[in-house]
């Protein structure tokens, strides 16, 4: 059947094939008929003389005469040509990678050589690093140090997150020498893992039954709390990052719009504790509307990763696969909701609790590597395998949240002290987009949540909507950049990871200074005798 296809086809074609293509067709000469060129089949007798031969014609010649003597009425109309047509796009250039980020996405073909002396030492010094760098991530993790946080009104960003992003730089730096490129190489799988771990959790959190009495006030109010912040994030990162030249031509660059979205869209993104924060006697409607609007912006910036990375597609010689943007988006869906399956199979065959735990580990890690290897948003992908096993009743509910809870402090630490390690301190744009970052969120945000209450969808009191305007930034905003960092390791997505960790440390502070001074924390009851 194929080769009938195949000569059905090329026959098909020849059909098609215009005149202009066929070559020129020799003249038909007359076989030789014996008895005709002087010699007959009875003997030899006279040869009878030829005719002359005649010149063929050509048909240059016959259409000039045909011309000449048709009038200008009688000439075939001359066809129009192709409509033009408009320019494509402008293409993402392909940008070198960063040369701080290199180690994450290869690993370098050949080691710089040691000596030997010099060996054990480097040894036994990586070693003791990574042990003691994992032990102190254990240690803030401990429930008592969960417990000092609550009691002084401070966040483990504040708390953990600062120092553990300063370790990694420390490891970084030449004394040390822990963290070196081979070391981050061989960690690159770990800084996946966290993203993962992000995604799962924030897909884990979406239940469609807590989210079932969302209404058109919490949706403006989301609408209104993330749009601004987007759009005033936006237009400060475009007078920073191009100081020069037409803004039309800023947002027509594929590269800084790229780069902007993925900045607005971390901006959009507020901490899952801000529920926490609102002041003491905030009724539970209340508190219930903001865990609904903070939800509906984790949606939001999901989905804005996932149109960056399916429509901001990197170009190039490497790039096997060219796909139009929707596919690709269809592709990220399609496999978040695959290994979403295969891991609700995987864990409804889990007996014990080490079996649980140690599936859920190797199951995220699966799906964020599987994510990466594709070149697609671990985040993204995670994300829609977590809201899948969210929503499918069954036992393994309660012990795979547990276990997310568990190892979500630790995986996160490690994954600041590498961000620690990847730091460019030698970014002046990164450092002077924090005070940018942060002064366009607060306002944003704080005009959104009164514009949110002035049309009745953001029933708050005055010190309630401080807290949500100078609400902190989160880990998801952190997992937004850090994943468009390596999806795409150029341009200015390094100044842009550095504006959105300073500005999450930043927010946390001001949150948590507004709030003590504003309301400062009551005094523990002592003791009854």
């Amino acid at each position: 059947m194929a080769s009938a296809l195949l000569v059905s086809a090329v026959a098909a074609a020849a059909e098609r094939r215009p005149a202009a293509e066929i070559g020129p067709v020799e003249a038909a000469r007359p076989e030789p008929v014996e008895g005709r060129a002087g010699v007959s089949a009875e003997g030899p007798t006279t040869p009878t003389p030829l005719p002359p031969a005649t010149k063929d014609p050509d048909p240059a010649e016959d259409l000039a005469q045909d011309e000449a003597t048709l009038g200008p009425q009688d000439a075939d109309p001359v066809l129009p040509g192709p409509a033009p047509t408009r320019p494509p796009p402008r293409a993402l250039p392909p940008i070198a990678p960063d040369p701080a980020l290199a180690p994450v996405l290869e690993s370098p073909g050949r080691p710089e050589a040691v000596a030997p002396p010099q060996r054990p030492a480097i040894v036994i010094r990586t070693i003791i690093g990574l042990a003691l760098m994992l032990a102190l991530a254990y240690a803030a993790a401990h429930p008592a140090v969960e417990r000092f946080e609550r009691r002084i009104g401070v966040s483990h960003l504040v708390t953990a997150g600062l120092p553990f992003i300063a370790l990694g730089m420390l490891a970084r730096s030449p004394p040390f020498g822990v963290l070196s490129d081979d070391v981050l190489a061989q960690l690159a799988p770990v800084l996946r893992l966290g993203l993962g771990w992000i995604g799962f959790i924030v897909g884990f959190r979406l239940d469609a039954r807590q989210l079932s009495g969302t209404d058109e006030r919490a949706v403006a109010s989301a609408a209104l709390l993330s749009s601004l912040p987007f759009a005033a994030v936006v237009a400060a990162a475009a007078a920073v990052l191009v100081p020069s030249g037409a803004l039309a031509d800023r947002f027509s660059d594929p590269v800084f719009l790229r780069d902007a979205i993925v900045l607005g869209t971390a901006a959009s993104m507020t901490a899952a504790t801000v529920p926490h924060l609102l002041p003491p006697g905030t009724q539970p409607a209340a508190t219930a509307a903001v865990w609904r609007i903070v939800r509906l912006e984790e949606i939001a910036g999901i989905l804005g990763l996932a149109l960056v990375a399916a429509y901001f597609r990197p170009q190039g010689d490497a790039v096997t696969w060219r796909l139009p943007g929707t596919a690709w988006l269809m592709l990220t869906a399609g496999a978040g909701t695959l290994l979403g399956l295969v891991v609700l199979v995987l864990l409804r065959r889990a007996r014990s609790g080490a079996e649980f735990s140690v599936l859920t580990l190797g199951s995220v890690a699966f799906s964020s590597g599987l994510a990466g290897y594709l070149h697609l948003s671990s985040v993204v992908v995670c994300f829609v395998a977590g809201v899948l096993l969210a929503n499918f009743p069954g036992a393994h509910q309660a012990r795979f949240r547990a276990v997310l809870d568990l190892l979500e402090r630790p995986i996160h630490l490690v994954l600041l002290v590498i961000l620690g390690a990847l730091w460019p301190t030698r970014s002046v744009t990164g450092w002077l987009l924090i005070p940018v970052f942060v002064g366009a969120r607060v306002l944003g945000r704080w005009v959104g949540a009164r514009t949110a209450a002035r049309i009745g969808a953001l029933e708050l009191d005055e010190p309630a909507r401080r807290v949500v305007a100078a609400a902190p930034v989160g880990s998801l905003a952190i997992a937004i950049v850090v994943n468009a960092q390596l999806l795409y390791p150029g341009g200015s997505i390094a100044d842009a990871v550095v504006a959105v960790v300073g500005g999450a440390l930043v927010t946390e502070a001001l949150v948590h200074a507004v709030r003590r001074r504003r309301f400062p924390p009551r005094p523990a009851p002592e003791p009854s005798p």
